[in-house]
């Protein structure tokens, strides 16, 4: 049993599925038509964490609708901190 997509659960002897925070940052515990399964789920790129909710190394949350972007430098990293 695996979690659907939106949805995660912190280890494999818990019942307990979490709704994700943002739906797209959890992909579920199937990918690739199935090849790939995980028993708590896969985050999407750029995801991390408890519920795919932090950000992967290389990403940062902007905006008020909490987008996710990549950084190409740590230039762009500071800048987003002042915005």
């Amino acid at each position: 049993m695996y979690p659907a997509e939106g949805y995660w659960r912190i280890d494999t002897s818990s019942d307990n599925f979490i709704k994700c925070p943002q739906s797209k940052s959890c992909l579920g515990g199937s990918k690739d038509e199935g090849k790939s399964i995980s028993l708590t789920g896969f985050c999407g790129e750029g995801y991390e964490g408890v519920a795919c909710s932090g950000c992967a190394p290389g990403y940062a949350r902007f905006g008020s609708k909490n987008y996710l972007y990549r950084v190409i430098n740590p230039l762009q990293l500071k800048a987003l901190k002042l915005v």
